[in-house]
């Protein structure tokens, strides 16, 4: 994927990471269960929708983690909702046709 001029290096290089894991995921669903690949995107939705309840609830109350970070919810699920749009009409994003099958359909 190549280098975002709106990312400084360590998000580019944690953004790589998280799109090459999702990128490995999403094909060894998409083999395994045969569904379409739209099912499986909606599905990775889901997953980080229920990640992100997960990190906002480890963030409040009493024991909530120390980092400082308060969850928005409507503004943090707002900035994930325009990430996900943003990225998906760039015309820089990485051709899956690149990505080496997992195996066969």
């Amino acid at each position: 994927m190549p280098g975002r001029p709106d990312l400084g290096s360590a998000e580019s290089e944690a953004l790589d990471e998280l799109r090459q894991a999702l990128v490995r995921s999403f094909c060894a669903v998409l083999a395994r269960s045969r569904m379409p690949p739209m099912t499986v995107l909606r599905l990775a939705g889901m997953a980080l929708g229920s990640v992100y309840r997960e990190v906002a609830a480890a963030h409040r109350g009493p024991d909530a983690c120390p980092c400082g970070w308060e969850p928005w919810e409507e503004a943090d699920l707002e900035v994930l909702r325009g990430s996900i749009t943003d990225d998906s009409v760039a015309s820089n994003a990485m051709n899956l046709l690149a990505v080496r099958a997992a195996g066969s359909a």
